[in-house]
């Protein structure tokens, strides 16, 4: 049999597979933390995954369906209902839905006066018709200037 001679400093040995030097140089501590940190991000991509979206959620009330929809269609259904009831057009009511709270910017027309109490009849009338899941407090601000020729 022939000697092997040692492979020349720098370069690995040709005659050893490539897994089998792999797993020599690499140190058991490094293949553990490796695995840790990857099983790590994979917990937290399940997380992001599974977890709440984005959008803001509830459930309505309904005895035939489970309803459930966005902060946005509860905010467009509540400004449409204020703008037909005030006789206002579109772009002069604005709502916002957050957690716990509806809020329901009126802009009038210039030189009618609006009455606040039954703006916020309105809100409460159509939130109440939700039977949302939770409950939310409303708010209503009416602008001091007007629209002009709307």
């Amino acid at each position: 049999m022939a000697a092997q001679r040692p492979a020349p400093a720098g370069q690995p040995r040709r005659d050893v597979p490539l897994g089998d030097r792999a797993s020599a140089n690499t140190t058991p501590a490094a293949l553990v933390a490796s695995g840790a940190g990857l099983g790590i991000l994979a917990l937290v991509l399940f997380g992001l995954a599974f977890g709440r979206g984005r959008r803001q959620r509830r459930t309505l009330g309904s005895q035939r369906a489970a309803v459930v929809v966005d902060h946005e269609v509860i905010a467009a259904a509540v400004s449409r209902k204020v703008r037909r009831a005030a006789g206002l057009a579109p772009g002069q009511v604005t709502t916002t839905v957050g957690g716990r709270s509806v809020r329901v910017q009126v802009r009038p027309m210039s030189g009618e006066p609006l009455v606040p109490a039954d703006i916020q009849a309105t809100v409460d009338g159509e939130l109440a018709a939700y039977a949302l899941d939770r409950p939310v407090r409303s708010s209503v601000n009416i602008l001091n200037e007007g629209a002009v020729g709307q």
